[in-house]
This record gives C-alpha cells, sequence and structure tokens, in this order.
C-alpha cells in the first residue's frame, strides 16, 4: 500500500467514524437550534417567556369578539357589509360583537343577560349597541366625522352584564391595546 492509498484509506476511516457518530447522537437526542438549550446529550429544553396578553394577566368572565364592516356613508365604499379596519372620514363603519359570559357556563350575550353594551371613540358620546333581531350578536353604527383626525382609533367595546342567580354582575371590555397599527382600526384619507 502507498502513502496516498493509505492516507485516503485513513481518510475514510475518520469519515466513516464520524459519521456513526453523527447518526448515534442524532438517534439519542435532539439536535439543539436557537431557541432550544441544550440540558445534556439526552434531553433538551425549549424555554418561552409569553408576553402578557392583550386583554391582561387576571381572570376574565366576559369574552368578546368585535369587528368592524362597511355600512354606507361618502365616498361609497367599494362593498357593502365588508370587513375592513379602513375608513375615510364620511364613511360608515358598522361595530358588530359576539361574546359568551364564562361565569354562566359559556352563556351567549343577549338582552337576557346584558345590561349594557357601548362603543366608547375617543373625542365622541358612547354608542349604544343593539342587539339583533335579524342577526344573534350586537352592532352599532358611527360616521366619520369630516374633521376626524386621521390615524389609528383607540376605540373600546365594554359590555356589563346582568346579575344572574349567584354569578355577580361582570364588566368585559374589548380593545385593541397590544395589537400591532396595521391591524388597528384606521382612519385614512381618501
Amino acid at each position: 500500500m502507498n502513502k496516498l492509498s493509505g492516507a485516503a484509506a485513513g481518510l475514510g476511516a475518520i469519515l466513516v467514524t464520524a459519521s456513526m457518530a453523527t447518526a448515534i447522537i442524532s438517534a439519542q437526542a435532539p439536535v439543539a437550534s436557537a431557541n432550544t438549550t441544550m440540558v445534556n446529550a439526552k434531553k433538551a429544553t425549549t424555554p418561552t417567556t409569553l408576553p402578557v396578553p392583550v386583554q391582561g394577566a387576571g381572570k376574565h368572565a366576559v369574552f368578546m369578539y368585535v369587528d368592524t364592516v362597511t355600512a354606507g356613508g361618502s365616498p361609497k365604499p367599494a362593498a357593502s357589509c365588508a370587513i375592513t379596519n379602513m375608513f375615510q372620514r364620511g364613511q360608515t363603519m358598522a361595530f358588530r360583537m359576539w361574546g359568551i359570559e364564562a361565569a354562566t357556563g359559556g352563556t351567549n350575550l343577549t338582552p337576557a343577560n346584558v345590561l349594557s353594551a357601548v362603543v366608547k371613540i375617543p373625542g365622541e358620546k358612547p354608542i349604544k349597541m343593539a342587539y339583533g333581531p335579524k342577526d344573534p350578536f350586537w352592532t352599532a353604527a358611527w360616521t366619520v366625522p369630516k374633521n376626524y383626525p386621521f390615524g389609528t382609533l383607540g376605540f373600546s367595546v365594554q359590555v356589563t352584564t346582568k346579575k344572574v342567580g349567584n354569578v355577580p354582575q361582570q364588566q368585559g371590555v374589548f380593545s385593541q391595546r397590544g395589537t400591532p397599527p396595521p391591524s388597528q382600526l384606521t382612519i385614512v384619507e381618501s
């Protein structure tokens, strides 16, 4: 055997040994990644730090889904009842809300268990929401004044439930706090 073929054989043995070691390690332990800390060769943990939820970290008795849809006005929107978060001055938006009261086992929010439901818009009087009668959810309409400031609109929807049996009166608040600006309700120029 000459020196070159001996070196090639030695290199081959190193590659085979390295491949076997990789296969053995891969078969026994997960591979570390940017978000995984290796504790030992047989166990890995993933440290996770969750942000505080938008609605806060406490217990909640009322849960709501809120969206906005086109409802007319001038300039006329491209479609009627289209879900959007961008409105121009003079356009009318409809706020829609569905919800449940967790303290009563997930009862839908209806006039039977809701004392009040209002939309609060900065610089405007609270707008009462109405339930149904055609659709099983709460709605309120608002036309953007011609002089209303452009930009994100920090609205909130507040629901106060009635005392039902041994379940006390509860309050729920929906806001966009904590959501990125492109997802928030925004008044835009035409």
